[in-house]
């Protein structure tokens, strides 16, 4: 029994001391669903990532980007980190569709077959549609429960199943035996995070962040009062606004589908509300008021 808790202990005190700690521990407000259960480790040198089945080095990793996409090169220098969470969940799932039986002439299909095998038993019932109705649809003229009935059932069928496989994916690579680079990890999450969203996310300080685009008539809209906010709250709280057609990587990081979306994050940089379309100056001051005070009220 000594022996047995001597070499426990042994391994306990050399994984610290190459400082193998699981990214989510060590930075737990980032956004990489499948990194964030990689060790951080040393490796040999010449790869920066392996896992059970696969490793990367860094000249490849961009060799993949060069092949894929070749109009984000040069922004993808400071995005490595990025493009290996993407290629690596990727190639995760292509293997796990493989194993599992899944048709592998067209990778995005199986990607798809496999995703949606894990959903397959999730349902709709009368009450929760009858419910969305009644918060979002009774009081538009014409819209009555019968007609919008079968509409809004898929919508809702849509959207639990979107969520769950969201959910299934923020823990996928938890049993992949991931290990990462320390030494590059951290050098190019430096860079990763050298971006308006992510340095107000750190600050400190609360954090409101609209992404939109010119032209877009209500990012126009608000345009003038996200100014005055900006005004405002200078030195007290962040008023970031991202351009998505001249910071196409970073929208894509933050899940920006369409323009223009409002991300609110607390002092910690926890992202604690998100809302799509036209939001008014007085919604967001009040959704900041409620962010301070220490809770926030759904819409």
């Amino acid at each position: 029994m000594r022996k047995l808790l001597l070499v426990v202990f042994c391994l306990l005190v050399c994984s610290m001391a190459y400082g193998e700690n699981m990214v989510s521990d060590v930075y737990p407000n980032l956004d990489l669903p499948v990194l964030k259960w990689a060790r951080l480790t040393k490796l040999d040198g010449k790869n920066i990532l392996r896992s059970d089945d696969l490793t990367y080095s860094e000249s490849g990793l961009i060799e993949e980007i060069k092949a894929k996409y070749p109009e984000m090169l040069k922004e993808a220098e400071n995005n490595l980190l990025f493009f290996l969470e993407e290629s690596l969940g990727r190639r995760l799932l292509i293997a796990s569709a493989k194993k599992e039986g899944h048709t592998m002439q067209n990778e995005e299909e199986a990607i798809m077959q496999f995703l949606l095998s894990k959903v397959k038993d999730i349902k709709v019932e009368d009450g929760e549609v009858k419910k969305f109705y009644d918060e979002t649809l009774a009081g538009i003229e014409g819209m009555s429960f019968e007609k919008v009935r079968e509409q809004a059932k898929m919508y809702l069928l849509n959207l639990k199943k979107k969520q769950a496989i969201q959910e299934f994916l923020v823990n996928f690579g938890k049993d992949k035996n991931i290990q990462v680079d320390k030494a590059w990890f951290e050098k190019h999450l430096k860079k990763l995070n050298n971006n308006p969203v992510d340095e107000a996310r750190s600050s400190g300080r609360i954090t409101f962040v609209q992404f939109g685009t010119d032209g877009c008539e209500p990012c126009e809209l608000m345009r003038p009062f996200i100014k005055e906010l900006g005004d405002k709250y200078k030195n007290k709280k962040n008023i970031v606004f991202v351009d998505v057609t001249k910071n196409k990587i970073l929208a894509v990081r933050y899940g920006v589908e369409m323009v223009p979306v409002q991300t609110f994050y607390d002092k910690s940089g926890k992202e604690v509300f998100r809302h799509v379309g036209f939001f008014s100056k007085e919604q967001i001051e009040k959704k900041l008021s409620e962010i301070e005070q220490g809770g926030v009220k759904s819409q």
